[in-house]
């Protein structure tokens, strides 16, 4: 009748679109026959059609709005789609609009002016109630406090706490346990630390062992349920079972997840995290690493569970084929990477890192360094290679070619100059003052007299 009367569609047309399966027709009994679209694309079919065709439905907006403008035309379609459907429709209104409009600059006020009408407050009541998925009731609320403020943080201070942490007690999803947490907790940490106070602590203790996936178990305890109660996430933390947890990283392929898991526990309790780092199997997890070709996933674990346990962290070290090590270092194109990993390797054992450099094909990586453009990766690399073997960097410097690394200088800025020579004072002073000297001599007497070379 919505879509006959108000906006004049044909009921022959609205057939052929059921007959499509474009729209869906529910039936309930003692109710009207009800036709819909998907949340989402309800919301945008209303919203677009306006503003792309100012000529439709003319007639209708005359008859309705008796010619008020644009602004009170659009209000008044949504009020009346609003106040005669499901409830749960505003929540996928405001997302669409979000969607479009980051800031709500240009829908903020549709938003506010909708959500200040007493119906229309029942009604997003009624759909906070109906609404299931705790993902989505927080992501609204938390919209809904974007968009605006003064509507949005007084229905988050009349959540019905009951209600929203039985749901959280049903839910299987602890992505979603942590995200629904997080959302009402940035917005308003009281509700959110009193939520988490009504979840049921042993059955998410327990949802939280059973879970396979060691990402999201991470994620709902520390990016969720942390935001809310640190005491609430210690406990969960020191509920975890060790011994399943260990086992499930020993099957996780996956090195950055295993380190985001590491982390972020270590994050709560060193404790925990020691005894995971102790329990998890050392033979499978270097395999990975040997076969791992990314060295920033490599040099990131590593650096991981040396804060947590150095000695772990130098038995894997140990571990490592040195050889197909060094070999991945030369295919790496990032110089950052390249210096950041040296590093690493060189704070969990330099020993390691000496014979690391040692065993680096020159040739092919001074190829590589003097390749790259943008010369303050090329001093940071060469200076994260110095500070472990300055015999090394020499070469390389020698390899890549004082005349190439001084002609890439001449063409860039002061400041990007400056950035790489620091890195090569670091190797040699000498090999500096050398470039430097053959460099334009406008820029060889200001940077003599900025960095006090000779």
């Amino acid at each position: 009748m919505f879509l006959e009367k108000q906006l004049d569609i044909k009921k022959e047309t609205i057939e052929q679109l059921i007959g499509l399966s474009e729209i869906v027709e529910a039936e309930e009994k003692g109710k009207s026959i009800m036709l819909s679209l998907n949340h989402s694309s309800l919301a945008e079919l209303y919203f677009g059609a306006y503003q792309t065709y100012p000529s439709l439905g003319t007639d209708v907006r005359e008859k309705i709005l008796n010619q008020k403008d644009e602004e009170d035309l659009e209000f008044c379609t949504f009020y009346r789609y609003f106040i005669t459907t499901d409830p749960r429709n505003f929540f996928d209104f405001v997302v669409h609009l979000y969607n479009k409009d980051m800031f709500f600059f240009h829908t903020g006020k549709m938003i506010d002016k909708l959500a200040k009408d007493a119906v229309i407050q029942k009604k997003i009541e009624e759909g906070l109630k109906k609404e299931k998925d705790i993902e989505k009731i927080g992501w609204f609320l938390f919209l809904m406090s974007k968009a605006t403020k003064e509507v949005g943080l007084e229905l988050l201070s009349h959540i019905d706490i009951d209600d929203l942490s039985s749901k959280i007690d049903k839910e299987e999803s602890l992505y979603k346990i942590g995200y629904c947490v997080r959302y009402i907790t940035v917005k308003n940490p009281k509700m959110g630390l009193e939520l988490v106070n009504h979840i049921n602590f042993d059955v998410l203790s327990s949802k939280i062992n059973e879970e396979d996936n060691i990402q999201t178990i991470v994620e709902c305890v520390t990016n969720g349920i942390g935001w809310a109660s640190g005491k609430f996430e210690l406990k969960l933390v020191n509920s975890i079972e060790i011994d399943i947890l260990a086992a499930k990283i020993d099957t996780e392929e996956d090195l950055s997840k295993i380190g985001f898991c590491l982390n972020n526990i270590a994050s709560v309790s060193a404790e925990v995290a020691m005894k995971l780092v102790k329990s998890i199997n050392l033979e499978l997890l270097s395999t990975k690493l040997n076969k791992e070709d990314n060295i920033q996933e490599i040099g990131s674990l590593l650096s991981r569970i040396a804060k947590v346990n150095e000695n772990v962290a130098l038995k894997l070290l140990n571990r490592i084929d040195i050889v197909t090590l060094s070999a991945r270092i030369v295919k790496e194109e990032n110089l950052l990477n390249i210096g950041s990993f040296i590093e690493t390797i060189a704070k969990v054992n330099e020993k390691v890192a000496l014979k690391l450099l040692n065993s680096i094909d020159i040739s092919a990586m001074s190829i590589n360094i003097g390749g790259e453009w943008y010369i303050p990766h090329i001093g940071y690399c060469l200076s994260c290679i110095a500070k472990v073997n300055k015999e090394v960097a020499i070469k390389l410097v020698d390899s890549i070619g004082l005349d190439v690394i001084s002609a890439k200088l001449n063409k860039d800025t002061m400041e990007n100059i400056e950035s790489c020579l620091k890195g090569l004072v670091d190797i040699n002073k000498e090999v500096a003052n050398e470039i430097v000297n053959r460099l334009n001599p406008k820029l060889r007497d200001e940077l003599k007299k900025k960095m006090f070379l000779n």
